[in-house]
C-alpha cells in the first residue's frame, strides 16, 4: 500500500481508502450476490475476501495472467462445493457403518 501511496503522490491513508473504496466492497458485494458467506456461515465477509484473494493468486499463477475477483470467485465457490459434497458423502458413509 505505501509503495502505491509513493508512486500515486498520495498518502497511506488517502491509498488505504481508496482500496477499500474500489477493492474490498465491490468484492464483499459479488462474495455476498455468490452466496458464498451462506455456503461458508462461520466466516466472516474478511476471511472470505481473504480465502479468496489468495485463491485467486494461485489460479492467476497457474493461468499466467490475472484471473480477476469475479472468476476466482466462481472457482472458489466451485471448489468448495465439490469439496463439501465429497465431506458431506464420506460423513454419510460413516454414519451408516458407526450407527448401523
Amino acid at each position: 500500500m505505501s509503495e502505491y501511496a509513493k508512486e500515486n503522490g498520495i498518502t497511506f491513508e488517502e491509498a488505504s481508502k481508496k482500496w477499500y473504496k474500489e477493492v474490498f466492497l465491490p468484492v464483499c458485494e459479488m462474495i455476498k450476490r455468490e452466496n458464498i458467506d451462506r455456503i461458508i456461515p462461520d466466516k466472516t465477509i474478511g476471511d472470505l475476501f481473504i480465502y479468496i484473494s489468495t485463491h485467486k493468486w494461485y489460479r492467476s499463477e497457474e493461468a499466467g495472467k490475472d484471473i480477476g475477483f469475479k472468476e476466482a470467485i466462481k472457482s472458489f465457490k466451485r471448489l468448495y462445493r465439490n469439496q463439501e459434497g465429497f465431506r458431506g458423502r464420506l460423513l454419510k458413509r460413516l454414519q451408516i457403518r458407526i450407527f448401523s
